[in-house]
């Protein structure tokens, strides 16, 4: 009995080469020449395929097999590269793709055979039947005076319904004066791809300098493979008009294993119209739904700033009395490195996930903290959040407030920082006001050059005490 469940499937893609397509001209992987794979953030890249083709004059059906599972089907073009008559007349996608179910749904009415169940005694009777309806997976079959669900297996067709194919298939017709032989390219857009940067840094003990490298993350979520695609990474929103549901749901699908890529030259990087282009130097080949980590960047000695930092600790009591004690509150850890030449590194900077590490005395790498970044051009700076600090603190307190007029308020801080660190460390702190606003007084300089916001920098000894006072005035309109 497995024998003839064998040959039932054997028998079946027998006939994809007996099919209803026999006169078309069927261009595989086998006959690809290039591939190219240019790959946007969300969920989007552009295929260039080229294949060769051995053309006959006049009109000429051509199935483009094993094009991209989401792809979508208004964007594709055909171009003959060296055949100036060459013009496309029509284009289809085929999804209805050859599985035992869409087999049995696709022939509903036909004529069939059926064989036993595994369940009773070997025999070879085979019996004529009919597919009345397809429902829950089985078949509703006629044979002879009795009506019987089967389960798939059982049945033996003589021949496919057409238009089932093995692979996603863009069969197109086209027409040319020409009886040659050449190549073919198909472009197009496709969901199911994106590309990401993770980034890995390396804290000196210091704390002043990192060792940064960068990873691109290829995602392939369609059911295809690309082999030796020569890849290129867009980095910039791309502007798409989402039509009906969107792209078919693919993106709750449970991730595939990462594969690293062998170590390759660093890709080269260039600026194209109002975006970043990173080019892969070698070709790349991508498993269906596969997850896949290529070098992008490694540099040494990059100047750090570390920061603490406390943002808007009067929250707005400056309109108002305070009438509660504030608590104390853990600065923000902040990394923050120019992203330049001078300071070790000069490299736009795709956005991605930063992770910050640093050895402790015995050599173990601790995490310390990840952030995710925008892109980043050249002479820019790059801000990376860590966490909260443990040991340093500071507690603000509303020492005055005075309504001067109407619209005019006037308040007084002091913030009391407290460093429990060894080493002296710079503490910073910003305020954002309402209004027309003005520091009247103030022990520490504002170094904003924000015209919206105050900022100090207040150092601070190792195992000691400081304090930040200043007043300010806040001018509503009227």
């Amino acid at each position: 009995m497995k024998n003839n469940i064998k040959a039932v499937w054997v028998f079946i893609f027998f006939l994809i080469n007996m099919s209803t397509h026999a006169e078309e001209i069927k261009l595989g992987v086998e006959q690809q020449k290039t591939l190219f794979l240019t790959i946007y953030n969300d969920d989007l890249a552009l295929i260039k395929d080229q294949r060769e083709i051995q053309f006959q004059s006049g009109i000429n059906d051509l199935a483009f097999i094993d094009v991209s599972s989401l792809i979508k089907p208004e964007t594709a073009s055909l171009y003959a590269l060296n055949d100036p008559t060459f013009s496309v007349i029509e284009q289809n996608f085929n999804f209805d793709l050859l599985t035992p179910q869409n087999l049995l749904q696709k022939s509903i009415g036909s004529k069939v055979k059926v064989i036993p169940p595994l369940s009773q005694p070997r025999t070879d009777k085979v019996e004529d039947a009919e597919i009345l309806n397809v429902a829950e997976g089985n078949a509703i079959l006629k044979i002879g005076n009795r009506i019987e669900i089967v389960t798939p297996e059982r049945i033996i067709y003589s021949s496919l319904p057409p238009y089932l194919r093995p692979k996603p298939t863009l069969v197109l017709k086209v027409k040319t004066e020409k009886t040659n032989s050449g190549s073919i390219e198909l472009s197009y857009l496709t969901r199911g791809f994106s590309w990401r940067a993770d980034y890995v840094a390396l804290l000196n003990q210091d704390e002043n300098k990192l060792d940064l490298k960068g990873y691109v993350t290829l995602i392939n979520q369609t059911d295809n493979v690309y082999q030796n695609a020569h890849i290129q990474l867009v980095a910039g929103t791309v502007n798409q008009v989402y039509e009906g549901g969107g792209a078919r749901e693919k993106m709750d699908m449970v991730r595939q294993p990462m594969a690293m890529a062998a170590v390759a030259p660093l890709p080269a990087s260039q600026s194209f119209f109002d975006y970043h282009i990173y080019t892969l130097d070698t070709p790349i080949t991508l498993l269906q739904n596969q997850t896949k980590q290529v070098a992008l960047l490694s540099v040494s000695n990059v100047k750090a700033l570390k920061e603490y930092k406390f943002a808007d600790l009067t929250q707005n009591y400056v309109l108002m009395k305070q009438a509660d004690e504030s608590e104390q509150i853990h600065p923000v850890v902040n990394l923050t490195m120019d992203n330049k030449k001078e300071a070790g590194l000069g490299l736009p900077l795709p956005k991605g996930i930063v992770r910050v590490y640093k050895n402790d005395e015995k050599g173990q790498g601790i995490f310390l903290g990840e952030d995710s970044i925008e892109h980043i051009p050249e002479s820019s700076s790059v801000n990376v959040m860590l966490g909260q600090a443990f040991d340093v603190t500071a507690k603000p307190r509303q020492v005055s407030f005075e309504q001067i007029a109407k619209n005019i308020y006037e308040s007084a801080y002091e913030i009391d920082i407290e460093n429990a660190k060894k080493q002296k460390i710079f503490v910073t702190f910003i305020e954002n006001f309402p209004g027309e606003w003005k520091i009247v007084q103030t022990n520490f300089q504002n170094d904003s050059k924000n015209t919206k916001q105050a900022k100090w920098i207040v150092p601070v000894e190792g195992q000691n005490k400081a304090k930040l006072t200043f007043k300010v005035r806040v001018k509503l309109p009227e």
